[in-house]
């Protein structure tokens, strides 16, 4: 086939897996390989300036799509915390709809929050989808790679729904950051119509649609009522001549807002100086989640921020309610040396919260958020809870390995974990086990006091102090951490 040979050509000429000396044979007999395997080569159209043929893509899936007009929705690159009704997810979701309703194939990709939530809005729709890759076709990577693969993003490989390509062939792949430029660059290429939700200014994506503006590509652009921070590129992109597109009259949830004033500590809710005393409980706090729960997969994820359910965000309230939902803590064995499952509490009480609260830059997350569960303490111990064993290597060594799960390093640089008086219960702690009369929610707001109370039959204490507030942009190196007022 003709398409063999130019194939085959690229891959000799490229050098990526045969040495100068190799023959064009070795590679005819390599693409015959892929050919068995549903690999087929795609040739994007030339440059509209017509300055080079177009580059070559490996593919795998329902080819046909290829054939169908594309749109590809175009944003830069987004924060780990989402939440429902955030604008980007609205504008993203509305632009892929408008793509599906014109019959377009939507171009999308892999590894970034935008693309990954366009595709799982696309296939949503029973839209046909285009991704392309940062690497090459799983087909050609470790097993181990190809388990990963399917394990994180089975759900957006849709039979006859999808289509697969990659810039890469097998070996000797670029450094990562190169691949996503080339793998952003290529999403913008194949696209006939481009259309841009949140663009920053003087950023890659910006750069790459005015070049699209220059070469009359068909480029809408999301208008808002005001341009702030995320959109500023959208203003430049307009300027220049992009057809201007306005959301149809969509609106935040005032639930919405309440949550995100909850996260910033933006509420002062109460008069009272003094949080309740809990001297003879144990404190577990939960966090927000960045991402899926636990068990939950990638695309589900996605699926429930496009619905706007109720804890999509996934904030550190949601995931109380999760907990109380499910009557159970489950045990974690991230950042726990041998990675034994366990739950964390605190002996510190709520008086001495200021010594725990600080940003953690390199998790993106606060270490206490004002959301969790007070368990009587004599109840943990009976179910085998026990305080952390602080030490160094040679407690370690000592420790007996069903103890393990209880050591905690002392710190350095400036760490001090035994301040935090640490108990850790190994395993899960099923909350039946556990007389309701000995259970506390915690919540940082009287209005949620009655809504859990009705909900779980739970008695709520409210903390009355404001939630300390602070930027985490003033806490870049984890260490700052602002007092309670």
């Amino acid at each position: 086939m003709k398409g063999d040979e130019h194939l085959s050509s690229t891959i000799r000429e490229k050098s990526f897996l045969f040495s100068s000396r190799s023959s064009i044979q070795e590679a005819r007999t390599l693409v015959e390989k892929w050919r068995a395997l549903g690999v087929a080569q795609y040739q994007a159209e030339p440059s509209p300036a017509g300055q080079d043929p177009g580059p070559v893509y490996l593919a795998w899936g329902n080819l046909e799509i290829l054939k169908l007009p594309r749109a590809a929705v175009i944003n830069s690159r987004k924060p780990k915390t989402n939440r429902p009704g955030d604008r980007w997810l609205r504008i993203t979701r509305r632009l892929t709809e408008l793509a599906r309703r014109e019959s377009m194939a939507l171009v999308a990709s892999l590894g970034e929050r935008h693309y990954e939530l366009a595709a799982c809005a696309a296939i949503e729709n029973q839209g046909p989808l285009i991704l392309v890759l940062d690497g090459p076709l799983p087909l050609f990577t470790p097993e181990e790679k190809k388990i990963a693969f399917q394990e994180r993003y089975g759900s957006f490989i849709v039979p006859g729904q999808t289509v697969l390509l990659s810039p890469f062939l097998p070996r000797r792949l670029p450094p990562l950051r190169s691949r996503k430029l080339v793998r952003d660059e290529a999403v913008i290429r194949l696209a006939d119509r481009l259309l841009a939700a949140e663009i920053r200014a003087g950023g890659h994506m910006e750069r790459l649609l005015t070049g699209a503006i220059k070469q009359n590509r068909g480029i809408r652009v999301y208008r808002p009522d005001q341009f702030d921070s995320a959109t500023r590129g959208n203003r430049n992109l307009l300027a220049l001549g992009a057809e201007p597109w306005s959301e149809p009259g969509a609106t935040v949830s005032a639930g919405l807002e309440q949550a995100k004033k909850v996260e910033t500590g933006a509420i002062q809710a109460g008069t009272k100086s003094s949080p309740p005393e809990l001297g003879s409980y144990l404190i577990h706090f939960t966090r927000s989640c960045l991402g899926p729960w636990p068990g939950q997969s990638l695309f589900d994820y996605y699926r429930a921020l496009i619905a706007e359910e109720e804890n999509a965000g996934h904030t550190a309230f949601d995931a109380l309610g999760r907990i109380l939902e499910e009557g159970r803590l489950r045990g974690s064995g991230r950042l726990i040396r041998g990675q034994y499952p366990v739950v964390s509490f605190t002996a510190l009480g709520l008086a001495g919260l200021e010594n725990l609260i600080h940003w953690r830059r390199t998790l993106a997350r606060w270490t206490v958020e004002p959301f969790g569960l007070a368990i009587d303490r004599r109840t943990l111990f009976e179910l085998g809870a026990r305080p952390v064993v602080y030490g160094d290597e040679d407690t370690w060594r000592r420790l007996p390995g069903d103890q393990r799960y209880r050591f905690q390093s002392r710190g350095s640089a400036g760490r001090d974990w035994p301040r935090e008086k640490e108990w850790r219960l190994a395993g899960d702690l099923d909350l039946k086990a556990v007389p309701e009369e000995k259970i506390r929610v915690i919540v940082p707001e009287s209005k949620e006091t009655a809504a859990v109370e009705a909900r779980y039959g739970l008695k709520v204490e409210t903390l009355y102090r404001p939630w300390p507030q602070l930027s985490p942009a003033r806490s870049r190196q984890g260490r700052s951490r602002p007092g309670l007022p």
